[in-house]
């Protein structure tokens, strides 16, 4: 998914749960900032920021862009453990983190990328159905954002 549908669902759902002050910080690290993997794993293409998107999108569906915390079984082990972290350091629910996790690897498991929900415990994979990174996404989570800002 694009960061743009990442940042509607966060800001759909903190809204909905009505966070506030660091509940936003915490959701915006479940929802959005988990990302980083992908710029951390595919490093040597972030000084040709445009070779980096073009590799991104060549290779759907060939190997994973992402560390075992998108997978369901291993982010909701890291997911509980971060958001007792983010507890303890930030007082906010321990559930925030994991709760906005879980929405980003829900959308990213529509995507027609390689998932493996079990890793590492297991090599099964699946492909979600829905292509990433259309205009049409783009254009839908732009009117998303819009509609939930204003």
């Amino acid at each position: 998914m694009l960061i743009t549908t990442h940042i509607a669902a966060t800001l759909f759902l903190g809204k909905y749960l009505d966070l506030s002050g660091p509940g936003w910080l915490v959701a915006f690290l479940g929802g959005v900032a988990i990302d980083i993997d992908h710029a951390l794993l595919n490093f040597k293409y972030l000084p040709n920021i445009k070779l980096f998107f073009k590799k991104a999108s060549d290779v759907s569906g060939r190997f994973n862009q992402h560390w075992w915390t998108h997978e369901a079984f291993f982010g909701a082990i890291s997911g509980a453990a971060i958001g007792v972290f983010c507890a303890i350091l930030l007082a906010v629910q321990w559930w925030i983190f994991l709760l906005f996790q879980f929405s980003h690897i829900a959308l990213d498991g529509l995507m027609k990328f390689e998932h493996q929900p079990l890793a590492p415990f297991s090599k099964r994979k699946y492909f979600g159905p829905l292509a990433s990174g259309t205009k049409i996404e783009f254009v839908v989570s732009l009117i998303v954002l819009g509609v939930i800002i204003l």
